[in-house]
């Protein structure tokens, strides 16, 4: 892969629009807000940039900007070069939030789902890059996929996401399905996914449960990025030879497997994989022991 997204750069614009909800909305609240705060901003970072989608949506409103356009990937920043060859206040840096250089200060810095492919300790770090590259009255906007923090919070954005999915085609009773109603007996195989969101499942009764229950009879059991660690929790890696998002890695060895520092890692009806640059590979190596 060319970029720690799950797609390659090339169909990232596409895909990213395709598999995340309300995508569009995150850049229209950041450019009313930032029209808000800061209407006549003079220099703007945008920090993982990809293929420049963003920016070039904000110049519809902020012509006048001078924009640096940052990513750690060569390729997503080819193709916002590509994209932006008539311009001439725009500039690129190779290089993710945590290694951005010494650059002139920013009246606004957007850092928009980006962050989440590192570590805790790498977001901290990310950040604090960030806030030291905002010029005097700045503002630093950051979009991450997130659980909310109140009851309230997180019934709106089940209600969201439930719109979206029925929206895009899927049954209303399986939208509404939740984990305490899950048999067994109708599935061929349970994937626990990834992202900041797993890790409310780390020590969820009902996952060990139902991890357990897949286990037991012989089913396909798959999890990938840092979700390995729900399955270490469970009791479910002893002996099992595994991988899980690096920063993780600590979890497994806890709960006893044999860590693999590798993108996917098959042990019987046992699948894991390490993040969304092996999603592809990790796909693949299930729909090949589904179709046996």
């Amino acid at each position: 892969m060319d970029n720690d997204s799950a797609h390659a750069a090339k169909s990232y614009e596409q895909e990213i629009i395709r598999t995340i909800p309300f995508h569009a909305e995150l850049y229209n609240q950041a450019i009313d807000l930032v029209k808000a705060i800061k209407p006549t901003p003079r220099r703007w970072l945008d920090t993982g940039c990809g293929p420049g989608i963003f920016v070039e949506q904000t110049m519809q409103t902020f012509a006048a900007t001078e924009y640096v356009l940052a990513d750690p990937s060569v390729a997503m920043l080819n193709l916002a070069r590509e994209r932006f060859t008539a311009h001439a206040n725009i500039s690129f840096v190779n290089a993710g939030s945590c290694d951005l250089p010494r650059l002139e200060s920013f009246d606004v810095i957007t850092a928009i789902l980006c962050h989440h492919y590192g570590s805790i300790d790498d977001r901290k770090k990310c950040l604090n890059r960030c806030r030291e590259l905002i010029g005097l009255g700045g503002i630093l906007l950051v979009f991450e996929n997130v659980r909310a923090e109140t009851d309230n919070g997180n019934k709106i954005q089940r209600q969201r996401w439930g719109a979206w999915q029925r929206d895009h085609g899927r049954a209303p009773a399986a939208v509404e399905k939740t984990l305490n109603q899950i048999e067994v007996n109708d599935y061929d195989a349970v994937m626990f996914v990834g992202g900041p969101g797993c890790r409310q499942y780390f020590e969820d009764a009902k996952a060990h449960q139902i991890a357990n229950a897949f286990q037991q009879a012989g089913k396909l059991l798959t999890a990938i990025c840092s979700a390995p660690v729900t399955l270490a929790r469970a009791g479910l890696l002893h002996n099992k030879n595994a991988t899980v998002f690096p920063s993780d890695s600590d979890e497994l060895v806890k709960g006893g497997a044999n860590y693999h520092n590798e993108a996917v890692v098959v042990d019987g009806n046992l699948i894991t994989g390490n993040g969304p640059q092996a999603a592809e590979a990790f796909a693949n190596q299930v729909i090949a022991v589904l179709n046996k």
